[in-house]
């Protein structure tokens, strides 16, 4: 069945027309949504408390892949709670290896990456295989961040972690050039590696990321504080450490009392103001085939308003419109091998695939 649909909808008339086809319900407060990449189609779901589900060809399996609920910070059952498991990841050639990593609070609310493997049964992950990758000290009960993937370009794990502290950044995490809140960081864990490099700061909360699967770039959704929410840009292959302007900037609007004509800082390339949303949603960059018209479009969306863009670079700038007026709040946006997109409701636990409806077809 398809809902919520933007016909009618005055706007950019070369964006298409999209709409959120259900997949699955049923799930509780869903974080994250990605695949395996072992040519099994399946999608796994994570569940804030500590669940890790799997939607196989379209039906929510009932028994968890992985259960560490155990594990993680006990939740203060509130819409909102920004801790929890929050990132999974699958490294390339995870069919061999059978191994993944999650990125989740632990009882004390500090951050943990960590490994774990899978036995015999495809479907069933082993609780006691835990390996710590990384702990990270957090002090709040906000801004953890909490996104996991490899890099198609250098085959790291990145990670993206918030600045760690309730508002205007008490900890001044953002423009630390050595600690890891308020970064993206990336470990070269496949080649046992446990060295954690920065390769963004200035960032608030950044609330998922990802990579375009065609070219290797990373856009980065990053919570604002008052008044601003943006995508941030980081290149494919950029050696140098971008600092994306947290707490002397927010978006394009700047906080430092000595300014920020500062080469050093780099704007975001998307940004809206609170009275379109208040917290975003980073999401990706379409590279699948069902939906051609789609192709190099990114598509995002904000918590508080449910509303979701699409933009695209155009003409030597970045043109965003709003494709579709959700409605509710959409936790994150992920990719299945074939690289369709999808969304998740976060409070009714909805996973949503982004369509393009057919010419002439009722809604």
């Amino acid at each position: 069945m398809l809902i919520y649909t933007a016909a009618g909808l005055s706007g950019a008339s070369d964006f298409p027309e999209i709409q959120m086809k259900v997949v699955v319900d049923g799930l509780a407060w869903p974080t994250s949504i990605t695949h395996a990449g072992d040519g099994t189609g399946r999608l796994f779901v994570l569940e804030q408390a500590g669940l890790v589900r799997i939607i196989d060809h379209g039906v929510l399996q009932a028994k968890p892949f992985l259960d560490i609920r155990d594990r993680v910070t006990r939740l203060s059952g509130s819409c909102c709670d920004e801790r929890g498991l929050l990132g999974i990841a699958f490294p390339p050639n995870y069919k061999e290896k059978k191994y993944f990593y999650l990125y989740y609070t632990g009882i004390d609310n500090g951050i943990i990456v960590s490994r774990f493997s899978v036995g015999d049964d495809p479907d069933q992950a082993e609780p006691a295989s835990e390996t710590m990758i990384l702990q990270v000290e957090h002090f709040y009960e906000n801004h953890f961040g909490g996104h996991l993937a490899f890099s198609p370009v250098d085959g790291k794990l990145y990670l993206s972690v918030g600045d760690g502290a309730g508002g205007d950044d008490p900890l001044h995490s953002g423009q630390n050039p050595t600690g890891f809140l308020g970064k993206i960081l990336r470990i070269d864990v496949e080649n046992n590696s446990r060295e954690v490099e920065i390769a963004a700061m200035g960032l608030r909360n950044p609330w998922r990321f990802s990579f375009d699967r065609a070219t290797g770039d990373m856009y980065i959704g990053d919570v604002g504080e008052n008044s601003r929410e943006e995508i941030n840009f980081l290149p494919a292959g950029i050696e140098s450490i971008l600092n994306f302007g947290w707490s002397r900037m927010e978006g394009s609007l700047c906080l430092d009392e000595e300014g920020c004509d500062d080469l050093s800082l780099t704007p975001p390339i998307i940004e809206y103001t609170h009275e379109e949303g208040c917290a975003v949603t980073g999401g990706n960059m379409y590279r699948g085939s069902s939906f051609p018209e789609l192709n190099g479009i990114y598509l995002y969306a904000d918590f508080c308003s449910g509303k979701i863009w699409e933009a695209a670079w155009r003409d030597g700038k970045w043109e965003s419109y709003l494709a579709l007026p959700f409605g509710h709040d959409l936790s994150a946006f992920g990719e299945d091998e074939a690289g369709e997109v999808y969304g998740l409701h976060f409070t009714q636990g909805v996973v949503y695939q982004i369509v393009v409806p057919m010419a002439g077809a009722a809604n």
